[in-house]
């Protein structure tokens, strides 16, 4: 008999323990396997019968090996042992025995963790994780701070002796109410684990702002001050960073798409038509301006911006037939002398 998992002397409680057996030759074709624990002291005197039911193995109690599911076994006084037995008999022919002694070790006890405060915002609010009090015999403890991410995947925060962590955290998603499930792991020096899990509501919030968007949106709002093409585009970088996230980028997406307010440029830029004539592009503007505040009060307008050989804009490139127009350098007062048309073939005009 030899164990495969947790095979210290002294094994983890939080842990599964897997033992197996070898048998060799042609007997063991037809060999049948009983599998028995007991508790026995220093002098290998056994005291008491554990019944191993199916509920607290991972395997049939009539196989080769064994696999004893985690948290099952509980930590004896120090004179005590487990002692796992299993007999294998035959149809015809003698029956033989093997065992494996071994003692558990339990995980910290009669500490706690907690988490301030126990709602926020992504990427902005500062959680602030304490843990303290726990207590074992076998040290130094060590402390895992995770959460498990969209994918599926878990992000380790910290691990160390470290007992108190400071950290912001993503959205959670919108069908679980943004409630992010946090887990905190305390373990002493044999492996033994004690697992903490708060429930942390983390919602985008992104109405909040000003101007929100996803991904490579700008934006700009129609009111008594005007936004530079500077400051926009460091706010489009800033909430692409900050809010990349599926959940938040998703609600902001949902929530442009449902507002009355929200007025996509792609569209409003053909709409208007250029007057003949002498106009200023000071006019110009002016007619877009009274379009969308009379229509809409005063909107968002979002401007959707394409990488230049993305599949996005490259449909939209196949009617000019290839043609591109001329990049125009205007100040309010120029006259306008080209057609709208050809002005809008050049996307840096836009």
């Amino acid at each position: 008999m030899r164990c495969l998992i947790n095979c210290d002397k002294v094994a983890s409680v939080s842990t599964r323990i897997s033992v197996t057996t070898t048998c060799t030759g042609q007997a063991c074709n037809t060999a049948k396997y009983q599998w028995q624990l007991v508790t026995v002291n220093s002098n290998g005197d056994k005291l008491n019968v554990i019944i191993l039911t199916r509920d607290k193995t991972e395997t049939d109690l009539n196989l080769p090996g064994i696999i004893i599911k985690d948290n099952q076994l509980t930590q004896l006084a120090s004179s005590l042992f487990y002692l796992l037995k299993v007999q294998v008999s035959q149809d015809n022919g003698p029956s033989g025995n093997a065992a494996y002694q071994f003692r558990m070790n339990a995980p910290p006890s009669s500490g706690w963790c907690t988490v301030k405060p126990e709602t926020g915002e992504a990427l902005k609010t500062k959680f602030d994780f304490i843990c303290s009090g726990w207590q074992d015999p076998d040290k130094p403890l060590m402390y895992e701070f995770n959460y498990k991410t969209d994918n599926g995947l878990y992000t380790v925060v910290s691990y160390g002796s470290v007992e108190h962590v400071t950290t912001v955290l993503p959205p959670g998603k919108k069908e679980n109410d943004y409630v992010i499930s946090f887990e905190i792991i305390v373990t002493d020096s044999l492996s033994a684990a004690k697992r903490i899990h708060l429930n942390i509501k983390v919602g985008c919030f992104w109405q909040a702002l000003k101007i929100q968007v996803s991904r490579c949106f700008f934006a700009f709002t129609y009111n008594s001050t005007t936004i530079s093409a500077e400051t926009l585009a460091h706010k489009c970088t800033e909430l692409y960073m900050n809010y990349h996230y599926g959940s938040c980028q998703s609600s902001m997406k949902e929530d442009f798409n449902n507002d009355d307010r929200t007025v996509r440029y792609g569209l409003l830029l053909h709409r208007i038509p250029w007057p003949r004539g002498s106009a200023t592009y000071q006019e110009i503007c002016n007619l877009y301006y009274s379009y969308i505040t009379g229509k809409y009060g005063k909107p968002i307008v979002v401007f959707d911006v394409y990488e230049k050989l993305s599949t996005k804009n490259m449909p939209q490139g196949r009617p000019t037939a290839g043609k591109v127009g001329a990049t125009v350098t205007f100040s309010q007062d120029m006259i306008v002398t080209m057609k709208k048309d050809q002005f809008l073939l050049n996307v840096n005009n836009k």
